[in-house]
């Protein structure tokens, strides 16, 4: 048995919610109700930002959402989903995340192509240029 947590992205800028979610699945990758005692949300200084208690999966599956601020510590976040029992066959498990301020580069698309062409061409010359 093992569980996976999961999360919608791994890059997340200030002020998004950071979607989650955990997958339980037994020997036979079928479904598994698990109950789980914590899942924590770390910043990259190691504090506890976020925290659930007694966490269960309904047909193997748990949803859960954190809205990060917009001053977060910027870094390599961590989620780990802590089991009941220190003797489960459901290890406690741990996954990352990356907070950081980007912004997608800019850039621009020009297509240079003949203004007037007869009916019966077949083929058309054109030039795309990116920068």
């Amino acid at each position: 048995s093992f569980a996976l947590v999961e999360t919608e992205k791994s890059f997340y800028k200030p002020s998004e919610t950071v979607k989650m979610r955990i997958l339980a699945l037994d020997h036979k990758f079928k479904p598994l109700d698990a109950n789980f005692s914590q899942l924590i949300i770390k910043d990259p200084s190691n504090v506890t930002v976020f925290q659930l208690r007694e966490v269960e999966t309904v047909n193997g599956l748990f949803e859960s959402s954190f809205k990060l601020s917009s001053d977060p510590n910027l870094g390599v976040w961590s989620i780990l989903l802590k089991s009941n029992d220190p003797s489960s066959l459901l290890p406690s498990t741990n996954v990352t995340f990356t907070v950081n301020k980007y912004t997608l580069p800019k850039f621009g698309v020009s297509v240079i192509h003949q203004s007037v062409r007869r009916v019966d061409e077949y083929n058309i010359s054109v030039l795309a240029c990116a920068k």
